[in-house]
């Protein structure tokens, strides 16, 4: 019986021990996310796209490849923004 206890209060601590992970992950994401929206309201109304404010924006931009495939080139290109990440495809 008590090593069925031991057992158990083990799997608890593992059971917190991971949720205090995830916690600390969506904290982390809530705070991107307010930074993010802070960054892009100083560009709302912006009417053209110059070096400081893509500096500001994109924190990587990977440019892959050329590929040619039926007479037809295509180029991968991901955008990653800063405090959000990668721009879904």
């Amino acid at each position: 019986m008590f090593k069925k206890y031991q057992e158990e209060q083990e799997s608890q601590r593992l059971k917190g021990k991971e949720l205090k992970k995830r916690i600390e992950v969506n904290s982390q994401s809530f705070d991107n996310a307010a930074k993010w929206i802070e960054l892009i309201k100083q560009y709302r109304n912006i009417q053209e796209l110059d070096t400081t404010i893509v500096n500001e924006l994109i924190e990587k931009i990977l440019i892959y490849e050329v590929k040619k495939e039926n007479s037809k080139r295509t180029q991968k290109i991901e955008i990653y923004y800063r405090f959000i990440g990668k721009a879904s495809d």
